[in-house]
């Protein structure tokens, strides 16, 4: 591989394991509601539409960056644990590219409802979307990319390429998100989440950026628990 493409493609992924779950975080931390009552839903939204449509657009940009970035962590675990990297890198991939379908058309709900308001009527349009045919199948995008990241975490501990602690943040973090998301609708519990995300991919994009270009083609590999590289694989 010529050495400006590896390079390019370091950096590339460092850099959207900085920014992609940095503007996740941002945007659901801006965003007015989770609940999962629609009326409560669109009250909320309706209240403080702009900041609901500011943050809702960071998060597609933030999809869009983490996109790049869960490729990188296949790349980390190619040599050690390639099927269950490759697995939870598919299902992260796509389930994630589902979501930011949805997040599409919920900005565009969003827009419908600055200008309708919460009624009643509202609701019912809302409720009437998210049941149609052509979204219903979205709705296992949360579950696939759930899967997938917990997956990807699983690889990085096993394959020891990052410090430990990042997969183990990176398979927390997404159960915790998805619970406040789906389970026990709480903002709270969806911003821990995504600060546990942030820290784990940032904390490895941060390594990329400090590693050698031989490094990124044959990861090291860290000893125990901590940050002490052990030897080059």
């Amino acid at each position: 591989m010529p050495f400006a493409d590896r390079r390019f493609r370091r950096l590339a992924s460092a850099i959207c394991l900085i920014l992609g779950p940095g503007l996740l975080l941002v945007g659901w931390a801006m965003f007015p509601s989770v609940d999962s009552d629609n009326t409560v839903w669109v009250a909320d939204i309706a209240a403080e539409p702009d900041r609901a449509a500011t943050g809702l657009s960071l998060v597609i940009v933030g999809i869009a960056l983490s996109l790049v970035g869960y490729l990188a962590l296949v790349h980390l675990v190619r040599e050690q644990h390639a099927m269950l990297g490759d697995i939870g890198g598919g299902l992260a991939l796509v389930g994630t590219a589902a979501l930011g379908a949805l997040m599409g058309l919920e900005l565009a709900m969003i827009e419908s409802i600055r200008h309708l308001g919460s009624s009643a009527e509202t609701v019912t349009l809302i409720e009437a979307i998210g049941d149609s045919g052509a979204v219903v199948p979205l709705w296992v995008a949360p579950f696939a990319s759930t899967f997938g990241l917990v997956a990807l975490g699983v690889a990085l501990i096993w394959a020891r390429t990052m410090p430990m602690a990042y997969g183990a943040l990176l398979a927390l973090g997404t159960v915790v998100q998805f619970l406040g998301f789906f389970v026990v609708p709480s903002m709270a519990l969806v911003i821990v989440g995504f600060a546990s995300m942030f820290l784990a991919q940032a904390g490895i994009g941060v390594q990329l950026l400090r590693e050698t270009d031989e490094e990124w083609d044959h990861a090291p590999t860290y000893a125990g628990l901590g940050f002490h590289r052990s030897a080059m694989i």
